[in-house]
């Protein structure tokens, strides 16, 4: 157990890193099928969720190089973002397919990919975080071992 831990001090955790960049992947999937359906409904809210994706991907990017350094804090920051991402479900592909309704709005095949993605990307980060945090515990407490 300790050469392991031993060589997470020189190995980066990359496990974590791909996991995150990969959310970033079902993020830009389901941002690019807004997109496309934004003739439906052109207002504020797709505006906003532009605002929240940019942001997500900026931090989520910035967050995998954290994680990848073993980053504790930035491990539970990767989970709340998991969290958002799935709660992001209420906010546009609802409204685009329940209140605009399905003959105006998307199909529900549509909203079921839409969801899709965001849980996908939210769990990416969710487990990305759990790894981080996880890892860095054993580091570092491993770390404090050693310098007794």
């Amino acid at each position: 157990m300790s050469l392991k831990v031993e060589k997470m001090r020189y190995q980066k955790n990359s496990i974590s890193y791909w996991l995150a960049l990969l959310s970033i992947v079902f993020n830009s999937l389901y941002m690019v099928d807004v997109l496309e359906n934004m003739t439906i409904l052109a207002d504020v809210f797709i505006g906003i969720d532009i605002i929240i994706n940019i942001l997500f991907m900026m931090f989520v990017f910035l967050g995998s190089e954290k994680a990848k350094v073993y980053s504790k804090t930035w491990g539970y920051i990767l989970i709340f973002i998991g969290i958002l991402s799935i709660l992001r479900i209420s906010f546009i592909p609802y409204r685009l397919h329940f209140i605009v309704g399905s003959a105006k709005g998307i199909s529900f095949n549509n909203f079921i990919y839409l969801c899709i993605m965001l849980i996908l990307a939210g769990v990416c980060l969710i487990v990305s975080g759990v790894i981080t945090i996880n890892k860095s515990t054993k580091l570092h407490n491993y770390l404090k071992t050693i310098k007794e």
